[in-house]
This record gives C-alpha cells, structure tokens and sequence, in this order.
C-alpha cells in the first residue's frame, strides 16, 4: 500500500483570497426534507433515471458521497449536488442521507451548482480500471487476464503518443466489452495472435484503431479462430492496407465513412479471402438501411406462427437497428437506452443485416 501526504509544496497559491463563506455542517437529513430547485438543478431524464437505477443497484454508505444542500425559509432544504445520489437512495428504502449543508442564499446556489458541476475533475476510464482491479471487481481481474494471458499489459495511465510501447493495451473501454466473450478467451486469441507474429514489436497492431476492426472480426467470423492467426498477422502490411482504405475514399459508397470503417473493411477482405495481404481487395458494395429493411420484410413467416419472439428482441427493436444503418454511435444510443452491453445490440445488428 502506498500512502501519500497532502502535499502542495510544487504548487503556487492564489494571490489574493477570496472569502470562502461559512463553512458547511453534515448531518443526517430526512428525504422528506430535500427539494428539488428546478430554476437551476437538471430535470431527471431518461439518463437520469438510469443512473439512479445503477447507484440503486451498488448503493454502499462507503461509496456515498453526502449531498449539498442549503436551507430554505420553510425548513427544507435545496439539493445543490446530489439529487441523483438522493433519487437512488429513496428507491432502495433509505429514509435519510448524510447532507453538508451551507448556508447561502438562493442566487448563490445556482452558483454553486454551476462551479461543482464545472470543476469536476472527470475520471478517465484508466483510472476506473486501476479502483476497480485494485477493488477486485470481476470485469477488471477478467480483463487484465485475458491480456496478461497474450503476454500483454492492459495500462491503468496514458502516456504520450511518444512513450508508448508495443504490448501496451490502452483500449481499456473496449477491453471490457469484450471481456465477457467466452471469458475473455477472444481477448487473449486475439492479442497473442500479434506477439506471435511478425510484428510482435510493431506498435502500430497494438493502437486502438487496428485493436477494434481485429477484435470485430474475431468476433463476428469465430471460424477465423481456428486458423493460424499468428501467419495471418505475420502476412499483414498494414501499410498496404492503409493505402487500400484510403483508396475506398475515392468511391461514392465509402465517400463518407470514417477511416475505421474502411479500415474494418479491407482487413475483411483480406482475412476472408485467404489471399495474401498484398492483394487489393475490392470494396464489397454497401447495402442501404431500406435494402435491409427490404430484405427482412420479405423474409417468410415461421413455420410455427405459435412460437413467441424472443423477449429481447421484439419488432420494433430490430427496426430501431435498420435505421441505425449500423453507425456505431447510433447503436451505442440504442445499447444505453435498452441497458444492454453494446457487444450484445452489435451482435444482433449482424444478425439482422445477414437475414
């Protein structure tokens, strides 16, 4: 365990001082007592109830943090910062919360809510893996072994473009997603295939652009696993299929989509094919949402009509998917908003462009 003093020796104090107001008193506030300024505070949407849902799943006292609140004329008090944190612990049964209350009047707490909520210092999702390995979480001890298993290091810091190595993972949000498939098992096929290559010390394969069309491919062609991928690695020029994905540019069909996608198509074709690397695959033509919402119409009925859909995937899911035309923001909204794991709603994708 390393224990560190608060230190502000390398730091340079304000020159002048502002007044810091009276200082905050915690204690234990009934909700029933709590309100809601809604001139300032951030209505509670669809998002907002997620997140109060997920406080409400993993509520701890040690991991609460107390609500702001300053007092009103009639005994209750505004929540300046908190108002999730409050939602959350109503929903499981919690009758009253530790609150620090400040004394301030109104026009002040809009102020306040407007500073904390601007002088968040965010935490990066590196920092999140670091708490949460050091926790013993399940997805970070999943995750880390999987890469340690390929001989790699999943990072828990960023360092410069310049000080990065070959065997260094920083795509630590994609690792996660895709911790969960066959236990982490593509994570370390997937890796290994790279440290046993050619290009073991090349630092290109290890980047995060290169890391999720390999990772995609894996997953959505697990017949690939089968094959000698370390050769397979060995064979890429990816100097070649840059140029290739860069030449898609020049198309109408792939005009407009981002260098990752083009990317993700020429290694594709290159995998698939089981041609050499240093052939020059042909764009496969894209296929419109509306062709696709074609194709799925047209499909015949089942041939028992008494079988219900699946529970997770009624109609209008798999019509919410078409229009996504399989943009990967589009179908990140549509995972939060169904509160599924993106690898699952990507998953389905697939399925529905195949059908």
């Amino acid at each position: 365990m390393t224990l560190r003093k608060i230190e502000t020796a390398n730091m340079t104090a304000p020159a002048a001082l502002s007044d810091p107001g009276p200082a905050p008193r915690v204690e234990m506030v009934p909700l029933d007592r709590l309100v809601i300024d809604e001139t300032y505070q951030r209505p509670l949407t669809q998002r907002g109830v997620k997140v109060v849902q997920n406080i409400a799943a993993r509520f701890q006292w040690s991991r609460f943090q107390p609500v702001m609140a300053a007092p009103l004329e009639d005994g209750r008090f505004a929540i300046i910062d908190g108002q999730h944190r409050a939602h959350a612990a109503r929903l499981i049964g919690i009758d009253a919360v530790p609150c620090a209350i400040v004394a301030i009047p109104r026009w002040d707490q809009a102020g306040a809510f407007s500073e904390i909520n601007t002088n968040r210092t965010n935490v990066s999702p590196h920092q999140v893996f670091k708490a949460a390995l050091a926790a013993g979480e399940g997805w970070a001890m999943d995750a880390d072994r999987a890469v340690s298993k390929a001989g790699c290091r999943l990072m828990t810091y960023v360092v410069s473009a310049a000080m990065r190595k070959p065997r260094q993972i920083y795509a630590v949000v994609m690792i996660r997603n895709f911790a969960p498939i066959r236990r982490g098992a593509l994570i370390t096929s997937a890796l290994s295939a790279i440290t046993g290559s050619a290009h073991a010390d090349d630092l290109r394969f290890y980047r995060e652009d290169f890391l999720r069309c390999w990772f995609h491919l894996l997953r959505d062609k697990p017949e690939l696993l089968y094959r000698d991928l370390a050769a397979c690695v060995s064979a890429l020029n990816l100097d070649d299929l840059a140029e290739r994905a860069e030449a898609l540019r020049a198309t109408p069909e792939w005009a407009r989509r981002p260098a990752r996608a083009r990317l993700d198509c020429v290694l594709r074709v290159a995998m698939l094919s089981g041609a050499p690397a240093t052939l020059k695959p042909k764009a496969p033509p894209l296929v419109a949402p509306a062709q696709i919402k074609a194709r799925v119409a047209a499909l015949p009925a089942p041939p028992c009509a008494a079988s219900p859909p699946h529970p997770d995937w009624p109609v209008e899911r798999d019509a919410a998917l078409i229009e996504t035309g399989g943009k990967y923001d589009k179908i990140s909204e549509l995972a939060e908003k169904w509160q599924m794991p993106i690898s699952k709603v990507q998953a389905r994708w697939h399925k529905v462009r195949a059908a």
